[in-house]
């Protein structure tokens, strides 16, 4: 079920059921990051939202008041930049996920896997400052790490990398620092501002010149 709020969350009406559960990840809304549905909106009427078990895609084109079913094969969760682009996380095998894009508002999808992945690799959410700039996280046990493109995915490179863990996981995009942002499974948050210049900061120790750590919870 996707509920929505016309009085800044004084009251709430439900306006989208759907058979399949709605996935449940850290929400996308632009607005904020919280515990919910993963909900992807580009401005106040547009936005995306997959079920978790893949099969299908909902869009909005007037702020939740109607959705479009959009059958999909295996897709996940979803970051657009724009009405008409967006990421995903794509199941192409049994086991096996890759990093997909559309350019007609989730019609169709098309394989943008890192060239470094290897077969049991697995990602998480991608996320995307612009057409061009983004970032997904993955995971190799016991090795974690991020990707990063600036050419819209076609070439891809290792940005930050934990040999032995712990998780990491993108979180989202905030626009007003112009910041993405990651959380560990052992309660560390990091941003990695984007533009000049770049500056060295520490993330579990490691010296690095993009991610930093900027909280992490007591005893972790």
């Amino acid at each position: 079920m996707v509920i929505r709020s016309d009085d800044d969350g004084v009251t709430w009406r439900g306006i989208l059921e759907v058979h399949e559960t709605i996935e449940e990840g850290q929400a996308g809304c632009r607005e904020g990051v919280g515990r919910g549905v993963l909900i992807d909106f580009v401005d106040g009427q547009r936005g995306w939202v997959p079920t978790n078990l893949g099969r299908s895609l909902y869009r909005t084109t007037d702020g939740g008041v109607t959705w479009q079913f959009l059958p999909q094969e295996a897709l996940g969760s979803v970051d657009f930049t724009t009405p008409r682009d967006g990421w995903g996380v794509g199941r192409v095998a049994p086991g096996v996920k890759a990093i997909v894009a559309t350019t007609d508002g989730g019609q169709t999808w098309r394989q943008r896997t890192p060239s470094p992945a290897t077969p049991t690799m697995s990602f998480s959410r991608p996320v995307f400052a612009d057409r061009a700039t983004g970032w997904v996280s993955w995971s190799d046990y016991p090795a974690y790490g991020i990707f990063h493109t600036d050419d819209g995915g076609r070439t891809w490179n290792t940005e930050f990398e934990l040999p032995d863990g712990p998780s990491v996981t993108m979180v989202g995009m905030d626009r007003v620092t112009n910041s993405a942002w990651a959380s560990t499974n052992r309660g560390a948050l990091m941003r990695r501002r984007i533009g000049p210049p770049p500056t060295t900061v520490r993330a579990h120790g490691k010296a690095t010149r993009t991610w930093g750590q900027v909280k992490r919870r007591r005893g972790r």
